[in-house]
């Protein structure tokens, strides 16, 4: 199963994911990203297969980066950290 799942996530990151963590091919909604931030936390911690996090972690970072500033822009009233 640990062979299939690396494979997976391996092709998202590699393929659907540019260098700053912005989807490729087109937008996700909110909770998409945070699923898939989720699943990629799921897979670490059932695999612990730290080579493929390193290998994409600037792209998981970008997401995550992305995520935080989307939440705070939802959240901000005036807007101004958008």
């Amino acid at each position: 199963m640990h062979p299939y799942a690396r494979s997976v996530l391996d092709n998202w990151l590699t393929y659907f994911i540019g260098k700053r963590g912005f989807v490729r091919y087109r937008g996700l909604e909110m909770a998409q990203t945070c699923r898939m931030l989720t699943n990629i936390a799921q897979y670490y911690l059932y695999t612990r297969d730290h080579e493929l996090i390193i290998k994409h972690l600037t792209k998981i970072e970008g997401t995550n980066a992305k995520r935080t500033k989307l939440l705070v822009c939802g959240r901000s009233l005036t807007r101004v950290f958008c």
